[in-house]
């Protein structure tokens, strides 16, 4: 339009031109001069690479043929036992081969296929049970048994308890039992010597006035001592000490002692031959409490030590009486008051 300005633009200046042109090239001749050192490294490089891949596989050639070799073996192995198999040989080869142990494996496998069943049927039959126990209501039935049987139990349990408690007399169920026994077995021996009486004379009390007494196990302390006093001749005596004879258990009764024992054992054994058919008579002593309760503590140390006379020596309950002294020996005995038991042996000489 009419007024404006038309713009310009500066020429070209050649000479600056020429002047960049001139720095681009040496840019240039520059990057190719790094580019060649950084080619040549790189060259350099990759041939020694090289070099070591050639020693490498030159290196690894021998174990390469090794390799080669064992799987040249091992394929002519393989070839060898397919060949063995097909063969029959081995047991894998008389499995693929041989028709009896093919058989045999069959029958063995069948074998194992019934025993699974069997197994299968035995456990189906076992749950029938259990169910058949169940609906029977067997468990609660089996239970009240048990329990019936616990009640039986513990009613036994005290009755047994009530029959060997103590009685009014002090005297526990096992030392009533004990005395029971002893009088039947007495009483089973008077029965045979009364027999045996009437086979030699109608009136058989002259046969126990023979032997010094009507029985043994009646004798009174007082009788004991007076016939003990006319005996011109009182025989032996083993005395036995209370300390060592007897214990006293936890209800307070007393017992023999392994010492006792073993202290009876050695003043009997010189005597034991000649003792079986003797008459023998225990005599109790002690010396602690009342009248009454010596004569208790005498008799029971009499009846233990005869007890065992009995049992270990095997004698006969007739021929062995007891009698309490409480703390008084007779005259004749050598000793004015003991404490424990002596076993006098009137018919036999004394021991030195």
């Amino acid at each position: 339009p009419a007024g404006s300005t038309l713009p310009s633009k500066e020429p070209l200046d050649l000479a600056e031109l020429l002047d960049k042109g001139s720095l681009l090239l040496a840019d240039v001749h520059g990057s190719v001069k790094d580019i060649r050192g950084r080619v040549d490294v790189a060259l350099d490089s990759l041939t020694r690479t090289v070099n070591h891949t050639d020693n490498l596989i030159a290196g690894v050639q021998p174990n390469i043929n090794h390799i080669a070799s064992n799987g040249s073996r091992i394929t002519g192995k393989i070839d060898s036992l397919v060949t063995d198999l097909n063969a029959g040989k081995g047991p894998a080869g008389m499995l693929l081969k041989d028709e009896a142990t093919k058989q045999q494996l069959q029958s063995t496998l069948s074998n194992v296929q019934r025993t699974s069943t069997n197994l299968e049927q035995a456990s189906v039959r076992a749950n029938q049970t259990i169910a058949d126990f169940q609906s029977r209501e067997l468990a609660a039935k089996a239970q009240a048994t048990l329990e019936n049987v616990q009640a039986v139990s513990q009613q036994l349990n005290v009755t047994l308890k009530d029959a060997l408690a103590q009685d009014n007399m002090g005297e526990d169920g096992a030392a009533n039992l004990r005395r029971t026994l002893s009088n039947l077995n007495r009483s089973t021996t008077n029965l045979a010597e009364d027999t045996e009486a009437l086979k030699h004379n109608f009136f058989f009390r002259g046969f126990f006035k023979k032997r010094g007494f009507y029985d043994l196990d009646q004798l009174t302390p007082a009788e004991y001592l007076e016939a003990a006093d006319r005996q011109k001749n009182s025989g032996s005596r083993i005395w036995l000490q209370a300390s060592s004879l007897f214990t006293s258990d936890a209800t307070g009764h007393q017992q023999l002692t392994e010492t006792g024992r073993q202290q009876i054992d050695a003043h009997v054994a010189p005597v034991i031959d000649a003792l079986p058919g003797q008459l023998v008579v225990v005599e109790g002593y002690a010396v602690n409490g009342s009248p009454d309760q010596q004569f208790v503590t005498a008799r029971s140390r009499a009846d233990l030590v005869r007890h065992y006379l009995e049992a270990h020596f095997h004698l006969r309950h007739s021929d062995i009486g007891i009698v309490a002294l409480r703390d008084k020996p007779p005259q004749n005995a050598g000793r004015d008051t003991w404490d424990g038991a002596a076993v006098a042996l009137p018919e036999m000489k004394a021991n030195k």
